[in-house]
């Protein structure tokens, strides 16, 4: 069984000036407009915002917290995964995340199921369909996720 990591757009105000370079990149899974170089983005002090587990910002770009990243790496085959190390900061805190770009995998069949033979070894992809934005997980990596934070899947057949 695979799962839709649920959209988060809660900061997308707050995000959409930061990730305005690699959205589309992050969108489209092109690694080769991306650099792996630390990110840093300073949130203003005016802001309204908390420091969360994920963003899924503009449902192009996903952020997740390091330490859950990390925790995740240990059954997710990492080829095909470009990843961002990123650095938050508000009022002098900063808080360590990494942005997560999956590789876009022709994983449904006609009937819109996801073919299990096409992901093979992927815990984490998103679909080849261009519309399709959403971040598939594997069940194995949604609960190994779920020891660790709050994020939302919802069942995809």
């Amino acid at each position: 069984m695979y799962y839709r990591l649920c959209c988060d757009s809660e900061y997308e105000d707050i995000f959409r000036i930061l990730i305005e370079k690699i959205k589309k990149p992050c969108s489209e899974s092109e690694f080769q407009f991306l650099e792996r170089k630390e990110l840093h983005w300073e949130i203003s002090d005016e802001e309204d915002f908390y420091f969360r587990d994920f963003y899924y910002v503009n449902q192009q770009v996903l952020i997740i917290n390091r330490q859950i990243w990390d925790k995740a790496l240990s059954i997710v085959d990492t080829d095909e995964i470009f990843d961002i190390p990123l650095v938050i900061s508000k009022c002098g805190e900063q808080h360590y995340y990494t942005i997560v770009v999956p590789l876009r995998i022709n994983c449904f069949d006609y009937k819109g199921k996801i073919i299990a033979r096409n992901v093979g070894r992927y815990h984490i992809f998103k679909s080849t369909v261009s519309e399709d934005f959403s971040v598939y997980v594997s069940e194995r990596l949604m609960r190994k996720f779920k020891e660790f934070t709050t994020l939302e899947f919802k069942g995809v057949e």
